[in-house]
C-alpha cells in the first residue's frame, strides 16, 4: 500500500512541477545516507555491548549462585554483590545512552519529515499564486 501512495505521490509531483520531485528525492537520498551511514552503526554497537553486558551479568549471577556456599565461607558476598551491581550499571548505562541516542534520532525524524512535506510546498507555492497551478 505504501508503494502506491509513494507512487502516487511521485507522479503527483512530477505533473506539478518536476522541480518538486527532484526535490523530495534528494532529500531521500540524503535521509538514506545519514540513516545508514551516521544512524545504525551506533545502534549496532549499543545493541551489541547491551548483549554482551547481560551475558556478563548472567554469567556473574550464575557464578554467584554456584558459589554461594564459598562465598558466605569467606565471607566475599559484598565483592560479589559489587561485581553483579558493576555488571547491572553497566548494563543501565548502555540504555541510558541508547535511550539519548534514540531520542535524537527521533528528533531527527520530525525533522526529515517537516522537511519532507515543507519543501514541495514551498516550491509549488510561487506557480499556484501566479495561477499555473491549481489547488
Amino acid at each position: 500500500m505504501n508503494v502506491v501512495k509513494c507512487g502516487a505521490f511521485l507522479t503527483m509531483l512530477y505533473r506539478l512541477m518536476p522541480e518538486s520531485l527532484v526535490a523530495v528525492l534528494a532529500i531521500s537520498a540524503l535521509d538514506t545516507a545519514v540513516t545508514t551511514l551516521i544512524i545504525g552503526p551506533p545502534l549496532r554497537v549499543f545493541t551489541f555491548s547491551r548483549i554482551e553486558a547481560e551475558a556478563d551479568l548472567r554469567a556473574a549471577l550464575m557464578r554467584a549462585q554456584q558459589y554461594a556456599e564459598e562465598i558466605v565461607l569467606f565471607r566475599g558476598g559484598d565483592r560479589e554483590l559489587a561485581r553483579c551491581q558493576r555488571q547491572l550499571d553497566g548494563i543501565l548505562g548502555i540504555q541510558r545512552s541508547r535511550r539519548d541516542w534514540a531520542a535524537g534520532c527521533g528528533g531527527y525524524r520530525g525533522l526529515v519529515d517537516w522537511v519532507t512535506n515543507l519543501v514541495p510546498t514551498l516550491l509549488i507555492a510561487p506557480a499556484y499564486f501566479r495561477g499555473d497551478v491549481e489547488f
